[in-house]
Protein backbone atom coordinates (compact mmCIF):
# COMPACT_ATOMS: atom_id res chain seq x y z
CA UNK A 1 0.00 0.00 0.00
CA UNK A 2 1.07 3.56 -0.70
CA UNK A 3 0.89 5.98 2.21
CA UNK A 4 -1.37 9.00 1.55
CA UNK A 5 1.33 11.34 2.84
CA UNK A 6 3.73 10.14 0.12
CA UNK A 7 1.43 11.34 -2.65
CA UNK A 8 2.06 14.83 -4.00
CA UNK A 9 -0.57 17.54 -3.56
CA UNK A 10 -1.85 17.20 -7.12
CA UNK A 11 -2.44 13.45 -6.72
CA UNK A 12 -4.20 14.03 -3.39
CA UNK A 13 -6.43 16.68 -4.95
CA UNK A 14 -7.41 14.41 -7.84
CA UNK A 15 -8.29 11.64 -5.40
CA UNK A 16 -10.32 14.01 -3.19
CA UNK A 17 -12.29 15.20 -6.22
CA UNK A 18 -12.95 11.63 -7.36
CA UNK A 19 -14.01 10.69 -3.85
CA UNK A 20 -16.45 13.60 -3.81
CA UNK A 21 -18.17 12.12 -6.86
CA UNK A 22 -18.20 8.73 -5.13
CA UNK A 23 -19.82 10.29 -2.04
CA UNK A 24 -22.66 11.53 -4.22
CA UNK A 25 -23.64 7.87 -4.72
CA UNK A 26 -23.81 7.12 -0.98
CA UNK A 27 -26.40 8.04 1.64
CA UNK A 28 -25.48 11.36 3.28
CA UNK A 29 -23.81 11.36 6.68
CA UNK A 30 -23.06 14.14 9.13
CA UNK A 31 -20.66 11.92 11.06
CA UNK A 32 -17.03 12.92 10.56
CA UNK A 33 -15.97 9.45 11.70
CA UNK A 34 -18.18 7.88 9.03
CA UNK A 35 -16.80 10.20 6.34
CA UNK A 36 -13.22 9.35 7.28
CA UNK A 37 -13.99 5.62 7.38
CA UNK A 38 -15.56 5.84 3.91
CA UNK A 39 -12.54 7.74 2.60
CA UNK A 40 -10.14 5.17 4.08
CA UNK A 41 -12.11 2.26 2.61
CA UNK A 42 -12.34 3.90 -0.82
CA UNK A 43 -8.62 4.67 -0.85
CA UNK A 44 -7.70 1.16 0.30
CA UNK A 45 -9.42 -0.23 -2.79
CA UNK A 46 -6.99 1.92 -4.78
CA UNK A 47 -3.97 0.66 -2.82
CA UNK A 48 -3.61 3.80 -0.70
CA UNK A 49 -3.44 3.91 3.08
CA UNK A 50 -4.90 6.96 4.84
CA UNK A 51 -4.28 7.36 8.55
CA UNK A 52 -6.63 9.48 10.62
CA UNK A 53 -4.14 11.48 12.66
CA UNK A 54 -6.98 13.31 14.35
CA UNK A 55 -8.54 10.19 15.91
CA UNK A 56 -6.31 10.50 18.95
CA UNK A 57 -7.55 14.04 19.52
CA UNK A 58 -10.99 14.39 21.06
CA UNK A 59 -13.49 15.85 18.62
Amino acid sequence: MIDWERLDRQEQLKLREAFGHHLDTLPPSCSLDMKIARFQEWLSLKGIQYKDHMKDIKR
